[in-house]
C-alpha cells in the first residue's frame, strides 16, 4: 500500500438544526484524530462524513436510530442495535456502564474501526 489510503468512512448522522452538533462534530474529530494517528502509521485514514436526516422517509432509508448515529463503513458503533428495526426522527442516547450518554465512548468507535479492518482483511 502506498501513501495514506482511505480505510473507513466514519459517518455522523444527525437531525437538522441541533444545538449540540458542533460539540458532536468536535468530539468525533478528536476521537478519529486520535485513532487516525494510529491508522496513518499503517498507511490508512478515517474519513468523516456528515449526513443530515430531514424526513421519516430518509430515517427509514438510512436506518437512522436517532441523533447522533455514528457508523464506520455502515456499521453502527453500538453493536447491540445493529439489527434494530426502530428507525425515525428523534434523539439518541448510548447506554455506557448503565448510564445514558449523548455520544458513544471512544473505545466503541475504535473497536468498530478494528472490526472493519478485520472484515476488509487489513492488517497493521
Amino acid at each position: 500500500m502506498t501513501g495514506t489510503e482511505p480505510l473507513s468512512l466514519v459517518a455522523l448522522l444527525r437531525l437538522a438544526n441541533e444545538s449540540y452538533v458542533d460539540g458532536w462534530r468536535n468530539t468525533l474529530t478528536q476521537i478519529t484524530g486520535h485513532t487516525g494517528a494510529a491508522l496513518e502509521n499503517i498507511g490508512l485514514q478515517a474519513v468523516i462524513d456528515e449526513l443530515e436526516i430531514t424526513s421519516d422517509e430518509a430515517a427509514i432509508q438510512t436506518r437512522f436510530l436517532g441523533s447522533p448515529t455514528i457508523r464506520v463503513n455502515g456499521l453502527d458503533v453500538e453493536t447491540a442495535v445493529r439489527h434494530s428495526p426502530h428507525f425515525g426522527l428523534g434523539c439518541r442516547t448510548y447506554v455506557v456502564n448503565g448510564e445514558r450518554q449523548g455520544l458513544p465512548p471512544q473505545q466503541w468507535i475504535e473497536a468498530t474501526i478494528r472490526e472493519v479492518m478485520a472484515n476488509e482483511d487489513i492488517s497493521a
